[in-house]
């Protein structure tokens, strides 16, 4: 066993922030081969895909090699997954396009992001609406208070705004904010204010 392989093995932590780093050509080369199956709670997936004869027929070599450390097909693949990942991390890093794509990625979930506020919103009220009907007011008015009071703490403004805009929008929310204590409704009131300013 090399001393490499002797090591402390590291937390699940370690091992993904690892490819955070920028690593050189020496320094991949030099990494010991990855055999943990499974993460520090015995948690794991099946990862595979079919390979031509020939890449499959170096992964044999490797597991026949004099000296390999690799004992089955299935260490030699594991370690090429892990060494992989670890490049195709830093080629993405250093590609000028990485920042193009990463903000792509942001303006996607944004979009995703109002999509589920706007569904939310509407569960929320078609349930207020319900309870209204069934003559349990104060159960509606109490239910609206319990979702605003912690969407008023929102540090990201944009956010809350997004709420508190669709919440606006429907009729039965807005009556029942009528019916809400006057801190709650004064603060809604005020941030649907400026948020009108801007619309």
């Amino acid at each position: 066993m090399t001393p490499n392989e002797n090591r402390k093995r590291k937390s699940d932590w370690e091992l993904e922030a690892s490819f955070d780093r920028v690593l050189s050509l020496e320094e991949l080369i030099s990494l010991a081969p990855f055999k943990e199956a499974s993460d520090s709670i015995g948690s794991s997936h099946v990862a595979g895909s079919r390979v031509p004869t020939w890449l499959h027929r170096r992964i044999i070599y490797l597991t026949e090699m004099k000296g390999t450390p690799y004992h089955i097909q299935s260490d030699v693949v594991r370690d090429a997954i892990y060494v992989g990942m670890k490049v195709i991390s830093q080629r993405y890093k250093l590609s000028p396009d990485w920042g193009v794509e990463a903000r792509m990625a942001k303006a996607i979930d944004k979009v995703g992001v109002v999509k589920r506020i706007r569904s939310q919103v509407y569960e929320l009220a078609q349930g207020l609406e319900e309870m209204v009907s069934n003559k349990d007011v104060k159960q509606a008015i109490d239910g609206l208070e319990d979702y605003l009071a912690p969407v008023l703490e929102l540090e990201d403004e944009w956010h809350r705004n997004k709420i508190i805009q669709n919440l606006m929008d429907i009729k039965a929310t807005r009556d029942l904010l009528d019916k809400c204590s006057d801190e709650t409704r004064i603060q809604v009131l005020k941030i649907y204010a400026e948020i009108k300013k801007t619309m």
